[in-house]
C-alpha cells in the first residue's frame, strides 16, 4: 500500500508544473506581473509547490522520530551538522531538479515532461538507493530482500540506459 501510495504522490510535483502552465507563462510576460527571465520562469511553481509541501514533511518527520532520540536533540546539534545535513540533503535535491528543468529545454516541447520526469525519478531512486547501502541500512535485511533490492537497481539502471538511449538516437 506504502508503494502504491509512494507512486501516485511522487507525481505531484510534475502536475505541479503541467497544470500550473498557466503561472510559468504569467511570470514570461515582459509586461505586468511577470518579467521574469526564461530560466527563472518556474521558480513561480516551486514557491508554491515546496511552500505548501514541506510542512506535511516536517510534520511526518517528527511524528515519526525514533523514540530514541528526543526532539530537543534538533536544538542540541551542533550548528555544523545542520549545514553538513542541508549540504548533503537538500541542495543535491534542488540540483537534480534544476536539471530536470534545464534538461525540458534541450528536447522537443512534446517529449520533454515524458523523457525527463522518468528519467529523473529513476536517478532519485537509484541514488536513494545507493545511499542506503552505503548507509548500512540494508546490512541485516535477509539475503532474499537483498537480492530484490539489487535486481530493481539493475532494472533501474537499464530503464535510464534505454531511455537515454532512445532520446539520443
Amino acid at each position: 500500500m506504502v508503494c502504491v501510495l509512494a507512486g501516485i504522490f511522487a507525481a505531484q510535483l510534475q502536475f505541479a508544473f503541467i497544470f500550473g502552465q498557466d503561472l510559468i507563462d504569467m511570470a514570461k510576460e515582459q509586461e505586468g506581473p511577470g518579467s521574469t527571465p526564461e530560466s527563472g520562469t518556474s521558480a513561480v511553481i516551486w514557491l508554491f509547490a515546496i511552500s505548501l509541501g514541506s510542512p506535511v514533511s516536517i510534520l511526518y518527520g517528527l511524528y515519526n522520530n525514533p523514540p530514541e532520540i528526543p526532539h530537543n536533540h534538533i536544538w542540541k546539534s551542533p550548528w555544523y551538522r545542520h549545514v553538513l545535513l542541508i549540504l548533503t540533503t537538500c541542495l543535491p535535491w534542488v540540483a537534480h531538479i534544476h536539471l530536470y528543468g534545464y534538461s525540458t529545454t534541450l528536447l522537443p516541447d512534446d517529449l520533454a515532461a515524458a523523457i525527463a520526469w522518468p528519467i529523473l525519478m529513476m536517478v532519485t531512486v537509484v541514488t536513494g538507493i545507493l545511499w542506503s547501502l552505503a548507509l548500512g541500512e540494508w546490512r541485516y535485511a535477509q539475503s532474499l530482500a537483498r537480492t530484490r533490492l539489487y535486481q530493481g537497481l539493475a532494472a533501474a539502471a537499464v530503464g535510464i540506459a534505454i531511455i537515454m538511449a532512445s532520446v539520443a538516437i
